[in-house]
């Protein structure tokens, strides 16, 4: 019977030090994102994580649930951008992690649809490197459809030649370095011409940014006040434990319901 006590208190004195040890680690790292509270698709706002002792943080992701309603332009900065492509309910996740443990925290998102004619124009990727093939699509994000999508090449220090995959998506490969800015237009069935986008993509020699990029409505000004409300309040911190974890990968995915 001592035994099996001693066994027991055994037992007992190292789940409370685990405990503690998982609770240390809670209180070493912590996020909190402000998100903005709504969005019209097409439009962006910073993001943060507002993290406690960012210097113990070693990887950040965040994610957005359903992974198709927008994109970040850099999914693993602790502050970056968020933009929004589809209408709906959205959930922003912030995952970030010490290499020990991870904290997660989540905002919800309202995305709105835009009433009328307009556009999107994306460029994957969005820093290349000399000679690198660079993907651009122009996409219609208003209620009414873009049936046409122009991309032209409106100024820079560089000349390319545009070569059209399919309606709104072109291909080009740079042969020096340079900045070179874009511009679409859609239109819809009645002729129609929709505000134009512009986009601005800068060629390097150094190593190409692989994270997608969209540029947004360069007139597009309207119902922009309160939009960078921060949702503080409302983000909720998960701990785990991460001893036998890999870091998050750098991507969107639906995990658990869930550029």
């Amino acid at each position: 019977m001592i035994r099996y006590g001693l066994r027991i208190e055994l037992l007992v004195a190292t789940g409370l030090f685990a405990l503690a040890l998982f609770l240390v680690g809670c209180e070493q790292i912590s996020v909190s994102p402000s998100c903005p509270t709504g969005l019209r698709v097409g439009q962006s706002r910073n993001v943060r994580a507002n993290q406690r002792n960012p210097g113990e943080i070693a990887r950040y992701l965040w994610e957005v649930i359903p992974s198709d309603a927008g994109r970040f332009t850099s999914a693993t900065d602790a502050d970056t951008d968020f933009t929004a492509l589809r209408e709906g309910e959205v959930t922003l996740r912030l995952t970030a992690s010490d290499g020990l443990y991870q904290v997660m925290a989540e905002c919800p998102v309202r995305i709105t649809g835009i009433v009328g004619l307009a556009v999107i124009l994306e460029a994957e990727p969005v820093a290349p490197r000399v000679g690198q093939a660079v993907r651009l699509t122009c996409s219609s994000i208003g209620s009414t459809e873009a049936v046409r999508r122009m991309i032209l090449l409106t100024d820079g220090d560089l000349v390319v030649d545009l070569n059209t995959v399919s309606e709104g998506v072109v291909r080009f490969a740079a042969d020096d370095n340079g900045e070179l800015v874009f511009r679409c237009i859609g239109e819809g069935e009645d002729g129609t011409e929709s505000a134009p986008t512009f986009l601005t993509v800068v060629v390097g020699t150094g190593s190409p940014d692989d994270n997608a990029n969209v540029n947004i409505n360069a007139n597009d000004n309207n119902n922009n006040a309160n939009q960078n409300t921060n949702l503080n309040a409302d983000s909720t911190d998960v701990m785990t434990d991460n001893d036998n974890q890999s870091p998050p990968p750098a991507s969107n995915d639906n995990r658990g319901g869930g550029k």
